[in-house]
């Protein structure tokens, strides 16, 4: 099975690799492409479709890319319940899942770190980094129980693990838990291939493996700095809600 979801992931960046460079441009802006071990998912991050998935198998995505190029005008101008109804149109070959559930308030957060990660200044600052962070993935999963991972970020050097709650927590040793799962020898050597074979944003190589636990600021001083020591040598952030402004 975890031959299929490399496959997979060819067969995504082959077909991403057939479109221009302007189309490229378009859709990678509200949209990235996550292999699995049953297809290929495209993902929205729409602001009003945020990580909602339009899930083919690998021989469709090609029409799928094109469905989306063809209507690009039509689902990212103003009136925003066309574009609703062309993208979660039941009727259509191809159409996002709707929303619904308690996750709402965390896809809103994910899809908004992915659309800002890779030009965020402010990011590598508060991790300390030289580099920016390319975003690379979202919901990696390549086993049925294996730990999954809400973003995967890339630094030129290392590979950045972000676990995202929607809420306040406590829970830091599920970090601990995910970053031993992924530094696992063979693990980490499947992960090595996959990623170089990713679709739109593959990575090459890496050093190390860093985990990143992303969640609501939190006002008491000492509870943030009880936090980041359990986390070391492992990272927490604490965002709070913003607006970016476009002219």
């Amino acid at each position: 099975m975890k031959r299929t979801i490399i496959d997979n992931a060819r067969t995504a960046s082959e077909a991403w690799a057939k479109l221009s460079k302007t189309d490229q441009n378009k859709l990678k802006k509200y949209f990235h492409l996550r292999p699995t071990q049953s297809g290929i998912t495209i993902v929205s991050t729409m602001s009003f479709l945020p990580m909602r998935g339009l899930s083919v198998k690998p021989g469709q995505i090609d029409e799928a890319l094109n469905f989306l190029i063809n209507n690009f005008k039509s689902y990212t101008q103003v009136d925003q319940d066309k574009a609703k109804k062309i993208l979660i149109n039941q009727d259509s070959k191809f159409y996002f899942k709707s929303r619904s559930g308690a996750s709402v308030l965390e896809e809103n957060i994910q899809a908004l770190m992915i659309n800002t990660m890779s030009q965020d200044k402010n990011l590598p600052r508060a991790l300390g980094l030289r580099n920016n962070i390319q975003f690379v993935a979202s919901e990696l999963r390549f086993e049925m129980k294996a730990q999954r991972i809400d973003i995967v970020g890339y630094d030129s050097e290392d590979l950045y693990i972000f676990e995202l709650k929607k809420t306040r927590t406590s829970k830091i040793g599920q970090l601990h838990s995910y970053i031993d799962y992924y530094n696992d020898p063979n693990i980490r050597e499947f992960l090595d291939e996959l990623l170089k074979n990713y679709p739109i944003y593959p990575v090459k190589g890496f050093n190390n493996t860093i985990g990143c636990m992303v969640m609501e600021y939190c006002e008491n001083t000492n509870h943030r700095k009880k936090l980041i020591a359990q986390a070391k040598p492992h990272k927490v952030l604490f965002y709070e809600p913003s607006i970016q402004y476009l002219k």
